[in-house]
C-alpha cells in the first residue's frame, strides 16, 4: 500500500469516502491534453531543425558535384613537380608521398566510374539516413516523455499526492501520531474487516489516524520523527524549575565575609496533600541555608530538603502547597517519567535546564552512550547515560527527555576540558526511580529540634581518610571508635570497629555529618542506619533500625 493513498473519514455518516472517480478521470484527461499540446510544440520545433539540417546536407552535396575532377595527365604533372623539388636528404619522403599519389589516382578514377553508375548521390543518402534516424529518435522520445509525464501528473492528482500533508508518526514505540499544525491525535490499528471493505492488503498491519484529516499509515518498521520539538517542549517546560542555593556565610582572606550562591535545575515529579515535590541533584541542594525555587510563571517559593542520597547524587525537595498561588498551581505540571532501560543508541534526546543560571534553555541531540561508568567530582562512581545535547553548569538536576517528552534521565554532571566536547551525562531514570520514590515518602524535616529534645545514636565517630580507606579496604563512611552501652546504637547491635555508611539514606563521614541529619529528629524516633563490619577478612553490609536516645546516653 502506498503511504500517499488517502481515504477521508466522514464523522457524521461514519463512512470512509474515496475521491469521485469522474472528477479524477477529468483531471487525468486535462493533464494528458496539456502534456500532448506541449509534445506537439516540441515536435514542430524538431521538424524545423530537421529541414534546416537537410538543406545544409544538400548544399554540401551540390558543392561536391561541381568540384572539377583532374585528368590523369594533370595528376602526373603534379607528381613530377613534387619529385623535382624534393631534396636528396629527404628521400624517405618520396616513398611516403608516392603511395598516396597512386592511391589518389585510383580514387579519382573510381569516382568517375561511380558517378556514371550511381547518379542518386549515395553520400547524401547516407548522411540523410543517419539524420533521419536521429530525428525519429528525438520525436519518439518527446512523445513518450510527454505521455508519461501527463500520465504521472494525472495519477498523482487522482491519488491525492499533491494534496498530501505531512504526518509525523513514531510507529515503533507508540500509537500516537502528530499531524503538523494540529493537536496530537490517536492512531488505531485497522480491523481486518475495515481493510477488506476498503480493498487494502490483508497481510499488512495498518494504522489509521483519527485526527483532523484521517489517513492511512503503514507502520511497518519505519519511524519518522519531526525535527520540530517546540510542541513537546511547551508541554514539558511547566514541569521545570530553577533553583538558587544560598549557603552559609563564609570568610575569604582577600574579600572578607561573603554568602556563596549556586544555581541548578529541578523537575516537578509529584505532590502529596501538603507538598509539591521536586527532584534534583544532591550537590545542587548541598549545604543550603535557603533554597529558592522559580516556577514557569516567574513566581518563587522556598523549598526544604525532604530526602537525599549522596551516593546517587539525588535529592527530593518539598515546597508547601500553601505557599503557592492558585495561578501558579494551574501553570505548573508534573513531569512524565519514561523508561531508560529501553533506550537505543542514536535515539533523539533533549536536555532542559537552567544553563549557566540565566534561565531555562533547551538543547537537543541523540543518545550517544549507555551504561557509561563515570566518576563524579566528589569521587563517586556511577553508571550514566551519555548524550551530545549541550550540558552546561546550571543544567545539573535538569531533565534528559525522549522525543515524547518523557524524563529518561536526571542530568548530573559534565566532563569539562578543552579536548572534550558534546559529552553530557544523566542518571538513568529507571535506576533513579526507586530511590526517588523512597525520598518522596519520607517525613519532611524542616524545623530544627531544640537541643534538649534532640535524639542521639549513642556513638562516637571518626572520619576515615582516603589513605586509610585504600590501605585497609574500608568502605566509605564514618568509623565507630566508641559505642555507649545502653544507647540506641548499642541495643541495635552496632559495635566498635564498625563503619557506619548511611543514616536515613545519606552517607555520613563524621560525628558532625551525623549531627547535621539528627538535628531534625527527636528522642524516641526511629532512624535507619547502614553499617559494615569486618567478617572473614572482608567488610559485610548490615542495616538496622535505631531508636534515638537522649544526650545522657552519650556520656
Amino acid at each position: 500500500m502506498s503511504d500517499n493513498f488517502e481515504i477521508k473519514y466522514n464523522p457524521e455518516t461514519g463512512e470512509w469516502v474515496t475521491p469521485v472517480k469522474e472528477e479524477a478521470a477529468e483531471s487525468v484527461k486535462e493533464s494528458v491534453e496539456a502534456a500532448t499540446a506541449e509534445v506537439e510544440k516540441a515536435t514542430e520545433a524538431v521538424a524545423a531543425e530537421a529541414v534546416k539540417a537537410s538543406e545544409t546536407v544538400a548544399e554540401v552535396a551540390s558543392a561536391t558535384e561541381e568540384a572539377p575532377v583532374k585528368s590523369d595527365a594533370e595528376v602526373q604533372q603534379i607528381i613530377q613537380q613534387a619529385e623535382a623539388t624534393t631534396s636528396p636528404y629527404f628521400d624517405h619522403m618520396n616513398a611516403q608521398e608516392e603511395a598516396p599519389a597512386q592511391e589518389k589516382k585510383g580514387r579519382v578514377k573510381a569516382a568517375k566510374q561511380k558517378k556514371q553508375k550511381a547518379p542518386k548521390e549515395p553520400k547524401e543518402k547516407k548522411r540523410m539516413g543517419f539524420l533521419g534516424k536521429a530525428v525519429a529518435a528525438v520525436f519518439l522520445a518527446a512523445i513518450f516523455g510527454g505521455v508519461a509525464g501527463g500520465t504521472f501528473y494525472g495519477v498523482c492528482r487522482y491519488t491525492g499526492v499533491f494534496d498530501q500533508k505531512p504526518v509525523v508518526i513514531d510507529a515503533s514505540e507508540s500509537k500516537t501520531s502528530t499531524t503538523t499544525g494540529s493537536n496530537p491525535s490517536e492512531v488505531h490499528e485497522m480491523p481486518p474487516e475495515m481493510a477488506e471493505k476498503l480493498g487494502l492488503p490483508s497481510d499488512l498491519t495498518i494504522w489509521y489516524d483519527d485526527g483532523n484529516e484521517t489517513r492511512l499509515v503503514n507502520s511497518g518498521n519505519i519511524q519518522v520523527i519531526s525535527s520540530d520539538i517546540s510542541e513537546m517542549v511547551e508541554q514539558v517546560i511547566p514541569a521545570m524549575v530553577t533553583i538558587v542555593n544560598t549557603g552559609k556565610e563564609a570568610y575569604d582572606f582577600w574579600y572578607g565575609s561573603y554568602t556563596p550562591q549556586s544555581s541548578g535545575t529541578g523537575v516537578i515529579i509529584g505532590e502529596n496533600e501538603t507538598e509539591l515535590l521536586i527532584v534534583t541533584n544532591n550537590h545542587v541542594a548541598k549545604d543550603a541555608v535557603k533554597l529558592e525555587i522559580t516556577f514557569v510563571d516567574e513566581t518563587t517559593a522556598t523549598a526544604v530538603v525532604k530526602g537525599k542520597d549522596a551516593d546517587m547524587d539525588l535529592a527530593v525537595l518539598a515546597v508547601p502547597l500553601e505557599s503557592l498561588s492558585e495561578e501558579t498551581r494551574n501553570a505548573i505540571v508534573v513531569a512524565q517519567l519514561g523508561d531508560s532501560d529501553s533506550l537505543k543508541l542514536g535515539q533523539p534526546a533533549v536536555v532542559i535546564g537552567n544553563a549557566l543560571g540565566i534561565g531555562i534553555s533547551v538543547t537537543d541531540g541523540i543518545i550517544s552512550g549507555l551504561n557509561r561508568e563515570m566518576t563524579t567530582e566528589d569521587g563517586k562512581t556511577g553508571t550514566f547515560i551519555q548524550t551530545d545535547a549541550a550540558v552546561n553548569h546550571g543544567n545539573s538536576g535538569g531533565a534528559l527527555l525522549n522525543i515524547k517528552g518523557e524524563v529518561i534521565g536526571i542530568v548530573s554532571n559534565k566532563i569539562d576540558g578543552e579536548s572534550v566536547e558534546a559529552m553530557g551525562y544523566a542518571i538513568p531514570i529507571s535506576v533513579a526511580s526507586p530511590i526517588i520514590n523512597d525520598l518522596m515518602n519520607r517525613v519532611t524535616r524542616k524545623d530544627v529540634v531544640a537541643a534538649e529534645e534532640q535524639g542521639y545514636l549513642g556513638v562516637q565517630l571518626q572520619t576515615i581518610t582516603d589513605e586509610a580507606r585504600s590501605y585497609y579496604g574500608m568502605p566509605e563512611g564514618a568509623y565507630v571508635y566508641n559505642v555507649f552501652e545502653g544507647s540506641g546504637a548499642y541495643e541495635a547491635g552496632i559495635r566498635k570497629g564498625d563503619v557506619i555508611t548511611k543514616l536515613e539514606g545519606t552517607t555520613i563521614y563524621s560525628n558532625s555529618s551525623a549531627r547535621e541529619i539528627l538535628q531534625y529528629y527527636r528522642q524516641g524516633e526511629e532512624v535507619t542506619v547502614k553499617y559494615s563490619r569486618m567478617e572473614n577478612g572482608e567488610y559485610v553490609s548490615h542495616e538496622v533500625t535505631v531508636v534515638l536516645g537522649g544526650a545522657q546516653q552519650t556520656k
